[in-house]
């Protein structure tokens, strides 16, 4: 299920079709063989729930539970209309269809107390209500409705191609992505040496005092990724016009220290934790936090257990890993999710990219390494084989997607990884990761107000520099 919030502009909805022209702008695509659920909220806004439609074998009851958990948090008016997309759909059948989809929502409607104003149906060419299905009209009145026009000249439109499917950055992806998946096969097969713990890589969000007690190089490079994160997204933040070329200016050490973090699991909360709050000082308190119950867990009953850090360190840790999962009071720190989001997109590019260069067909291509920024703690880790950085940044796309409310979005970028993350060791995975949340949690509480929701895509770009 998707949870979208409302678009900034503003639209009059006076004929049936244009509403069905503003869902695609809502859920960011043109939805196909899916259900819409169309919720009028307060203050004359409007809700968009999109979900699998009901077939022969659905679970009426789960369906009402799963509805009934996202819409406790929505102020809804307990009216709804119900859009029903289906390739399949037919003028020569469709009043066979629409008393198929009318029947079956209408029992999980009333399970939820809900009063349909509209089940509609909308198929490649024609489109109809389902208590007047002779009057289907043509797919073409959506596209030419007023309210199409006016969000497409405010800017608005269908959800754009990944930027590795963009055709003005292809060649540029390709060489770089090349020579970044070689450069993160030297790493793995190489020891690197730099400067001791305490350096300036991680020194400006972890303190000394902070530190204290919980440190050692496995901390001290877990700081130097979050402190080389929080500097590409603040470089990104601030070159909205060019953020593409801001991140392939960075290095390839650069990157692949930004790839390094999101593969380890305590470091990648942190992140996520820093996006979600704008604050990477917090991020930083709870990464020792994270750090401190993790080597507590690996250490051996025999062995004396490492000193336990402050408590307000372990609170803080506490709060990422309820924040990390959605279930947290916010709201969300959209400048830095989004400007990260940006940043995930330029490494997902790159590595489909570079898929295609020599370096992806070397076995050790996909093993993996430990470095850190430049000036920072750098150790040996042993090669993970069969491991590639691909899925954990997918993962983390997939993760941003979850808290923009948009599951379904999440789902289909984990699905396009194939067979790509199977290979994963146990325990702690990216992908495992953001699977658990999403089965646990439809949404966040913030997608459900606009107050707080995602702001939508364009958003971001139209804002000042940070």
């Amino acid at each position: 299920m998707t949870t979208t919030p409302d678009a900034a502009d503003t639209v009059l909805l006076r004929h049936t079709e244009d509403l069905l022209a503003l869902i695609p702008h809502q859920v960011g695509h043109t939805p196909r063989n899916t259900s819409v659920l169309f919720f009028p909220v307060a203050g004359g806004s409007a809700l968009c729930l999109s979900m699998d439609t009901p077939g022969a074998s659905t679970d009426g009851r789960a369906a009402v539970e799963e509805l009934t958990d996202v819409l406790s948090r929505v102020r809804h008016r307990g009216e709804v209309v119900v859009v029903v997309y289906s390739d399949s759909a037919g003028v020569d059948h469709g009043a066979v269809e629409s008393q198929v989809h009318a029947a079956r929502w209408a029992g999980i409607l009333d399970g939820l107390g809900l009063d349909a104003l509209r089940i509609l149906v909308v198929g490649p060419t024609h489109w109809w209500d389902c208590e007047e299905p002779e009057r289907a009209l043509p797919a073409r009145l959506i596209r030419d409705s007023a309210v199409n026009a006016q969000l497409v000249a405010a800017g608005s439109a269908e959800e754009p191609v990944a930027l590795r499917d963009a055709p003005g950055h292809k060649q540029r992806l390709e060489r770089r992505g090349a020579r970044l998946r070689e450069a993160w096969r030297r790493h793995a097969s190489t020891t690197g040496s730099g400067p001791t713990a305490g350096s300036h890589a991680h020194g400006g969000l972890l303190g000394p005092t902070t530190a204290g007690g919980t440190g050692g190089s496995a901390l001290a490079e877990a700081c130097a990724g979050l402190e080389c994160w929080h500097r590409t997204v603040c470089e990104v933040s601030r070159r909205r016009s060019d953020w593409v070329d801001a991140v392939l200016a960075c290095s390839d050490d650069h990157l692949i220290v930004l790839l390094t973090a999101l593969e380890d699991g305590p470091t990648r909360d942190a992140l996520f934790y820093s996006w979600l709050t704008g604050s990477p000082d917090r991020a930083a308190v709870a990464l020792v936090g994270l750090h401190a119950a993790a080597a507590r867990l690996s250490t051996p009953a025999q062995v004396a257990a490492p000193p336990e850090p402050d408590e307000e360190v372990l609170h803080e840790a506490l709060r990422c890993l309820a924040a990390v999962s959605g279930e947290w009071d916010g709201p969300p720190h959209w400048e830095s999710l989004e400007s990260a989001y940006r940043v995930l997109q330029v490494l997902d590019g790159l590595l489909w990219a570079g898929e295609a260069g020599p370096a992806a067909r070397s076995p050790a291509a996909s093993a993996c390494s430990r470095p850190v920024c430049p000036g920072g703690t750098t150790r040996k880790h042993p090669a993970a084989p069969g491991t590639e950085p691909l899925p954990a940044v997918v993962a983390a796309l997939a993760h941003l997607e979850f808290y923009r409310g948009r599951s379904r979005t999440a789902a289909r970028l984990l699905s396009g990884l194939g067979d790509r993350s199977r290979g994963a060791a146990p325990g702690r995975c990216a992908v495992r990761d953001v699977t658990h949340r999403m089965s646990a949690l439809t949404a966040p509480w913030w997608c459900a107000d606009p107050r707080s929701a995602w702001p939508g895509r364009h958003w971001w770009s139209r804002q000042g520099p940070a």
